[in-house]
């Protein structure tokens, strides 16, 4: 079983795949994320090179900051939906 979440942002919802199990998608932190969105994006949007760093998320509208944060520490759960901004250089988080 693969263990899902929906990312919300840029131009359609995408699909990530986090885990194949319940512990390892518990455990996913927030900066592993970040790096399966970029190259999610990379793939299917066709964005060159997308900066993990530059991906900002929020979940339930609380801003996902801590990169070490855990998927169970944020109160994420499977099929949960993700919004995605990207940083623009200059900007403000």
């Amino acid at each position: 079983m693969v263990f899902q979440v929906f990312l919300l942002g840029l131009d359609s919802p995408h699909t990530i795949d986090v885990a194949d199990s319940e512990s390892d998608f518990k455990t996913t932190n927030i900066k592993t994320f970040k790096e399966l969105v970029a190259k999610k994006l990379s793939d299917v949007a066709k964005l060159q090179s997308v900066d993990p760093g530059d991906i900002r998320l929020v979940f339930a509208n609380k801003p996902l900051q801590e990169d070490a944060e855990t998927f169970e520490q944020a109160g994420i759960l499977p099929k949960s939906s993700i919004l995605m901004i990207l940083g623009l250089p200059g900007g403000r988080w």
